[in-house]
């Protein structure tokens, strides 16, 4: 990101603002644990959990060889995070190597710096060392980004039927090194001062992602400079507000004044999101010192309504719920194929779910939550985009997110989040579009050729938690999480097995589309049990996050959402597994959100919601409104109104994968199946209030009825209304047979 400089902007005095200045939203001085601290750095070890932050786009997990710590760069690109105090000429050594096999294309690497070309280099085979020179000119002051692209990347599975990794591999990265930087003190709270002050060495900054409100003001008690440069030529603070959509900055530098004067800097803009504001101490390279720098005392920002401390109390409409102080941290965690009626909290009467039991007691649960498709691929992007299925346009096998989709992640981009996501389902992946605004996108790929299939989710948490106790601090952050353990084959691991399948053979969850064609309802309860072993896994999984939260001290202001992106037939139909019917037990699905500072806790809602909800649901608690297009609700007013209120909009799913798609609307407790003409099976009714299981067919009883559903299904796309593009997806053998083993053949 590239930061403009506007004019000096001059000191006002305690005189000129007096006090007259709003209470204090914000004191900068007892937040410095949540802000980023940033200063030059001489050294990058990749493999490193420290060098985490300062890696963006294009990077793998950290991994080991005997000898050195390495990390893949991934993809077309990587970015590095590069900031300076002071720009110079730099010489940058680094040592990596690159991704080979059997035939393999020269590497090239190209070097730049801030959109700037400024070196290529080809490697050589095994670990070398390599040099490059960033000349001043392309370097700014504050953060730099330096971009190495590559001329291939390659995935090992696709060269080795054996191997499990799906990653484009390009070049594995073990250290740079900057010779002209010395290792800079960091920023730090200097607590033993009264009052404590904010301590900026020279060539250092501080940012603070805040949610400010309109008429917001930066305030300093007292700008003191320190050490040898104090002498001569001060450093001088420059302060630079940056807004959540990455639009232009404002920046304004100030020296070190007169005693008893003291900055009040108004705030531009707010509102709009989470807001970046830089605090830097700058001098020039002659006159930089290791004990040189700026202290700041009485750092704040003060607003004209306090955010508050208390309790979030609701809002009203769109404004979401007021009283926080900033934007929260957002976890959605997906449960692939969970029915919400094998789960406590839903009325099940196995103990599968404790911990998401004791989560719900803590949150708000949504008791008819439906999902829009019957399988994961077209169900997540409706997730992803508040869209029904004909309007995103994912519904066949084939399909894939189209790049002019709106995200959920890239909403909240805009907004100024940090954002990441981790999945075990072949299905969402990168290459059918499902990493659009996310700066950091994970795949954990399955085996294809063991009974567990899948990652459990102990394995998602690992990579979760690492993303989480390393990522850069202060800035908000959107994590989505995948899991897929109760996804056939059901294969649940110790001590899940012994609690609910004892005795019963593994090989009996290995089942499929085809192989389900030969079973019947003796094989009920068997695969039921393996089913909930699986889900008591995931359930331990999910705990086991909630406690990292906590550990963290993310919980308690976090907004956190379990939700499921279809269920799983066990006979309810003379079927099995899912994508091929329209029922509840594939429909209804679990939702239960906990909102930060326990706002809604225990809340039980009864008003039928959809998994389109979610986008503009999340927007609206913060504050923001949903893109026109987007088809969903805002559910926060069902938190602050009589939630046994009917909801007048139908609720609409579909099917369309094989040769016989199908659609669903639900108006109140009328639900609609409508089958293709190819099919023969018509339309069915059925009332959810009398026959939940549906199993009498009302269609012919109540043909006015039906009329009436049937012309709401066809016209629920909307005449003329906006569809995105069909996209096809471009995937190579071996993720079509990674999709083939859950089921999702040609």
């Amino acid at each position: 990101m590239l930061i403009g400089f506007l004019p000096f902007f001059p000191m006002r005095s305690a005189s000129a603002a007096g006090d007259s200045l709003p209470p204090p939203a914000y004191d900068l001085i007892e937040q410095f644990g949540d802000a980023v601290a940033l200063t030059e750095t001489n050294r990058i070890e990749f493999g490193a959990p420290a060098a985490r932050p300062l890696l963006d786009e294009g990077w793998a997990v950290g991994e080991n060889r005997p000898t050195s710590p390495f990390r893949w760069g991934i993809g077309d690109h990587s970015t590095v995070r590069l900031f300076l105090g002071q720009p110079r000429a730099l010489t940058l050594s680094f040592r990596c190597s690159p991704f080979r096999f059997a035939n393999a294309p020269p590497q090239h690497v190209t070097v730049s710096v801030n959109g700037r070309r400024v070196d290529e280099v080809t490697l050589m085979p095994g670990p070398r060392r390599y040099t490059v020179h960033l000349p001043t000119d392309a370097l700014i002051l504050g953060e730099n980004r330096l971009v190495f692209s590559y001329a291939y990347s390659q995935a090992p599975a696709a060269l080795n039927n054996r191997s499990r990794d799906i990653r484009p591999l390009a070049v594995a990265w073990e250290w740079l090194q900057i010779d002209e930087v010395q290792q800079s003190r960091a920023p730090f709270v200097d607590r033993e001062a009264m009052p404590p002050a904010l301590v900026l060495p020279a060539g250092t900054q501080v940012d603070y992602y805040l949610d400010l409100a309109p008429g917001s003001f930066l305030v300093a008690e007292r700008l003191q400079s320190f050490g040898a440069s104090a002498r001569g030529h001060a450093p001088h603070l420059e302060i630079l507000f940056q807004s959540a959509n990455s639009g232009p900055s404002t920046s304004h530098t100030f020296a070190p004044p007169a005693p008893g004067r003291r900055i009040v800097l108004p705030v531009p803009g707010g509102s709009q999101g989470v807001e970046r504001v830089s605090l830097r101490s700058i001098a020039e390279r002659a006159t930089r010192s290791a004990d040189a720098g700026l202290k700041l005392i009485g750092l704040a920002i003060r607003a004209p309504a306090p955010r508050g401390d208390s309790r979030a109390e609701p809002g009203e409409g769109a404004a979401g719920p007021q009283g926080r102080r900033k934007y929260p941290n957002i976890i959605v965690y997906l449960i692939d194929t969970l029915r919400a009626d094998h789960l406590g909290c839903y009325g099940y009467h196995k103990p599968t779910s404790p911990h998401i039991d004791a989560f719900a007691q803590d949150a708000t649960l949504f008791t008819a939550a439906t999902a829009q498709s019957s399988w994961t691929r077209s169900a997540v992007a409706s997730i992803f985009t508040g869209l029904i299925p004909a309007r995103h346009g994912v519904q066949g096998g084939s399909d894939a997110l189209s790049i002019e989709a709106l995200t959920l992640a890239e909403l909240m981009e805009q907004a100024g989040y940090e954002t990441a996501a981790f999945s075990t389902n072949a299905n969402i992946i990168p290459k059918l579009g499902f990493s659009q605004g996310f700066h950091t996108f994970e795949y954990l790929p399955q085996n294809a050729h063991t009974l567990e299939i899948f990652q459990y989710s102990d394995k998602l948490n690992t990579h979760a938690f690492d993303w989480l106790t390393y990522r850069a601090r202060g800035r908000p952050f959107l994590l989505y999480l995948h899991a897929t353990d109760p996804h056939a084959p059901y294969s649940p691991p110790s001590p899940y097995r012994e609690q609910f399948a004892a005795g019963i053979d593994a090989r009996r969850g290995v089942i499929n589309h085809r192989s389900s064609e030969h079973l019947t309802a003796a094989d009920r309860d068997d695969l039921t049990a393996l089913y909930d072993g699986d889900v008591a896994s995931n359930d331990a999984g999910f705990g086991n996050l909630i406690e990292k939260l906590k550990a963290l001290g993310l919980y308690d202001t976090s907004l956190i959402v379990l939700i499921a992106d279809h269920g799983e037939e066990f006979y309810d139909h003379r079927g099995w597994l899912h994508g091929h019917t329209l029922y509840m037990e594939q429909l209804h699905i679990p939702l239960i959100i906990h909102f930060p500072d326990g706002w809604g806790a225990g809340q039980r809602v009864n008003t039928r919601v959809q998994q389109i909800d979610l986008v503009p649901t999340l927007l609206a608690y913060l504050g923001r409104d949903a893109p026109p297009l987007v088809q969903g609700r805002s559910l926060i007013p069902l938190l602050t109104s009589d939630t046994s209120v009917g909801d007048s909009r139908p609720v609409l799913s579909s099917r369309v994968l094989n040769a016989q798609p199908m659609d669903a609307v639900i108006d109140e407790h009328m639900k609609l199946i409508r089958h293709s003409d190819q099919s023969n099976l018509g339309v069915e009714l059925y009332d959810l209030d009398r026959d939940p299981s549906e199993q009498h067919n009302l269609a012919k009883e109540q043909p006015e009825l039906v009329a009436r559903l049937t012309a709401a299904l066809v016209a629920a796309p909307g005449d003329g209304a906006v569809r995105l593009p069909a996209t096809k997806a471009a995937l190579d053998d071996k993720s079509k047979e990674r999709l083939r083993a859950i089921g999702y053949g040609d």
